[in-house]
């Protein structure tokens, strides 16, 4: 079997079911043409025993408890021993938007629910005798590769044969080389060259001293003396020569030296290529990068002219926001309104905060990000709730991002100081990070709402879930990108969402800018101030 050490006879299927009673005539079908049969209740227990047995096929019913079908799907194809077993899909389901997501899972089939045998046994053959022509195939292959090794030993004789006749075409090859090829002796004499050497010299150059050719002689001599003097191998060199039109050229050179057989210097040779071109190719290089730096200065001028203060002035909670592109601009950001109550609204006063990380890097993230920053900022004049929110994103967005297959992930927060100063919080998340609830007592509250990302489509489909809860005054509330939670350090480590929960609970809780500045100075202690490799944005507020 591919890639995989066979522990039990060949022929094994594995069939993970917690209802196995309707499975008996499949059973007995894959018995009677020599298939040794195990059903497994347990998926819990399942992985261990495929990962030991290793068995020809598995059929496993998707919706199973504690562990669902598709996260042991997908935890089998992490793995390298089980990754290569092909996995049949058991469902009474019958979407195709389901089945193409069952087979980006690495599933190779699905079968409905309730099971026809033929159908079943007819695929079960099938993907069978596909893994018995795969080994054959390997088998080939390794027999191709020894006659590949075979003839590449023929080959080498042939070219030991041949080392004569190449030797007189020598000097063609040699000739065909366009750099500028030069033998020189100990007292720097050109005494051979190629074709590309009389082209740029002259016929007369053999016999004639290297030096000859140099505008700065000097300098040129001082650079090249060690090579002759046995102090160097190889030197390289760029020099102004005298073309034999008397026109000056750049020349960049490789002196390797040639040494007899006790070791003394008698020459070199070296190898000359017209750079003068490139040269002046690469000094209008530097003007094009510096004035695209100064671009892009101004273009990050201009991005975080569009995000609001990082310290706003509110009344009711106290907020510090903090924005660090990995490039000089990035696709993170972040926005917040407070919104007075309309007739009608039991609330005294209701704040809107979101962050937001738009997929990509540079300009085109950036791009992306001041388009959904303006599209957020306004749907706020007529809020609803941050769910309704992240719908209208979703559609709104859409034609910038899915042509393109981008996407923005987005967290929508709410927070409304009642007339009774009760304080309510409700979140809406399109596949951010859900915020982080430091309480006052020093607890930690994180809890997992998600959502698709916007811009594709997918939420109008779903939906959003809202999560709704109420802070107490002193709590805390923390919002970041995944920036975070994917710093990595230099020994490519990632913080992860482990540490970072340590880091929140550490933290101080006296005010929103000691947290933000305790989490900043930990995460640029973990990379060891090295470069973001993504954008880190971090919003804390405390009611």
């Amino acid at each position: 079997m591919l890639g995989r050490d066979k522990v039990i006879k060949e022929k094994t299927v594995f069939i993970i079911d917690d209802k196995p009673d309707s499975l008996g005539l499949l059973v007995d079908s894959l018995k009677n043409v020599g298939f040794e049969t195990i059903v497994i209740r347990d998926s819990q227990i399942a992985f261990t025993q495929i990962y030991n047995s290793l068995p020809d096929i598995i059929l496993l019913d998707i919706f199973m408890p504690k562990v669902s079908g598709l996260e042991l799907c997908q935890h089998l194809k992490k793995i390298h021993k089980t990754k290569e077993i092909p996995i049949i899909f058991m469902t009474s389901l019958d979407e195709p938007g389901y089945k193409q997501k069952w087979m980006q899972l690495g599933a190779v089939d699905c079968i409905q629910k309730p099971i026809q045998i033929e159908i079943a046994m007819n695929k079960i053959q099938t993907y069978y005798s596909l893994q018995i022509i795969e080994t054959k195939l390997i088998d080939m292959s390794q027999r191709l590769q020894e006659e590949i090794i075979e003839r590449y030993k023929m080959k080498q004789k042939m070219l030991e044969e041949n080392s004569r006749i190449l030797s007189i075409r020598y000097q063609e090859i040699l000739d065909a080389v366009p750099d500028i090829i030069l033998e020189i002796d100990i007292n720097k004499v050109i005494t051979w060259t190629n074709l590309a050497g009389y082209r740029f010299y002259g016929e007369g150059v053999i016999g004639k001293r290297v030096l000859d050719y140099f505008i700065s002689v000097e300098d040129t001599y001082d650079l090249i003396k060690p090579l002759f003097e046995g102090g160097e191998n190889v030197i390289y060199v760029e020099s102004w020569q005298r073309r034999r039109d008397g026109k000056p050229r750049l020349l960049a050179w490789w002196y390797r030296v040639i040494r007899d057989k006790e070791g003394h210097v008698t020459g070199a040779i070296s190898t000359g290529r017209d750079i003068t071109e490139r040269k002046k190719a690469e000094e209008i290089l530097k003007k094009t990068d510096l004035r695209l730096k100064n671009e892009l200065i101004l273009a990050r001028e201009t991005q975080f002219s569009l995000l609001p203060p990082s310290k706003p002035n509110f009344e009711d909670i106290m907020m510090v926001c903090h924005t660090s592109p990995a490039f000089e601009v990035g696709g993170d950001f972040y926005s917040y309104r407070c919104l007075e109550p309309r007739e009608n609204d039991s609330f005294k006063k209701r704040y809107i905060v979101a962050i937001g990380d738009v997929s990509g890097k540079g300009v085109s993230a950036a791009l992306l990000m001041s388009t959904c920053l303006i599209q957020f900022d306004s749907y706020l004049s007529h809020f609803s709730s941050p769910r309704n929110l992240l719908l209208q994103l979703d559609k709104t967005i859409m034609p910038y991002t899915k042509p393109r297959n981008y996407n923005c992930a987005l967290c929508c927060v709410q927070i409304d100081i009642m007339e009774n100063d009760t304080i309510l919080l409700k979140v809406a998340n399109a596949g951010c990070m859900p915020p982080y609830i430091k309480r006052k007592n020093g607890t930690i509250e994180w809890n997992l709402i998600g959502g698709f990302a916007l811009g594709q489509g997918l939420g109008l489909k779903h939906g959003y879930k809202e999560l709704e809860l109420q802070l107490q005054k002193g709590d805390m509330l923390i919002l970041c990108s995944d920036g975070l939670v994917e710093a990595i350090n230099p020994k490519n480590e990632i913080l992860g969402f482990e540490n970072t929960f340590t880091m929140i609970e550490i933290g101080p809780n006296t005010h929103p800018q000691a947290m933000l500045d305790y989490l900043l100075n930990e995460v640029y202690d973990f990379t060891q101030n090295a470069e973001l490799q993504d954008d880190l944005t971090i919003v804390v507020m405390q009611m």
